[in-house]
């Protein structure tokens, strides 16, 4: 967990210094996915859009490993959320009660 907190702190300075830049620079942020991937540290996907349209779509790492298998992962790709969208709906069900 120590060792993917420097590769997501990198990966949130590139985000957020793109959503103040005016061009984006793709390649630059392939060349990260790419060092993310060679490493298997990291599995997801990631989408960044501007004005409701697509500007950048990337997956890294795999979709499923069963027992030395390795699935790569797509842009398409569906992950399991496991129990964290009971904390959301749990949520969302005080909100609908606050709100009678």
């Amino acid at each position: 967990m120590i060792k993917k907190r420097p590769n997501l702190l990198l990966l949130f300075l590139i985000l957020q210094s793109c959503t103040h830049a005016q061009t984006f620079n793709k390649a630059k942020l392939d060349s990260f996915f790419v060092v993310l991937n060679t490493r298997d540290e990291n599995m997801g996907s990631i989408a960044i859009a501007a004005n409701g349209v697509v500007v950048y779509q990337n997956a890294i790492g795999y979709s499923q490993v069963n027992k030395g298998l390795k699935t790569q992962a797509t842009i398409d790709t569906k992950y399991r959320i496991g129990s964290i969208s009971k904390m959301f709906t749990a949520t969302m069900i005080f909100q609908l009660i606050d709100e009678g």
